[in-house]
């Protein structure tokens, strides 16, 4: 609902949600809301979520500690030369009659 965005949500939050008078009586009726009726409970209750009084609860971790913490390992790429290229060798013969034809012996 949110796109990512970090909403604060504990049990005073939720009782506000619970509150909204967009929310259907019961609860199962969400389903069957319309579009733009669903759009407007969505719409509610990330407002509530977003309220200030909510937002005191989020933290944010510092990106560049977490890369620290946890490397990301190096990948090595080789670029595969095809059958028909010229070697890399530089002899002048298409791989597969080349080094190519070596390897797959």
């Amino acid at each position: 609902m949110s796109t990512g965005a970090s909403l604060g949500v504990d049990l005073g939050t939720l009782e506000e949600i619970m509150l909204l008078p967009e929310l259907p009586e019961p609860l199962e009726k969400v389903a069957e809301l319309s579009f733009e009726g669903r759009a407007d409970l969505t719409a509610a209750i990330i407002r509530v979520c977003l309220d200030p009084e909510n937002m005191v609860r989020v933290q944010y971790q510092n990106l560049e500690e977490n890369r620290r913490m946890a490397p990301v390992p190096k990948v090595e790429t080789t670029l595969k030369v095809g059958r028909n290229e010229p070697c890399p060798c530089g002899s002048g013969k298409k791989y597969k009659k080349c080094c190519g034809a070596v390897v797959s012996q």
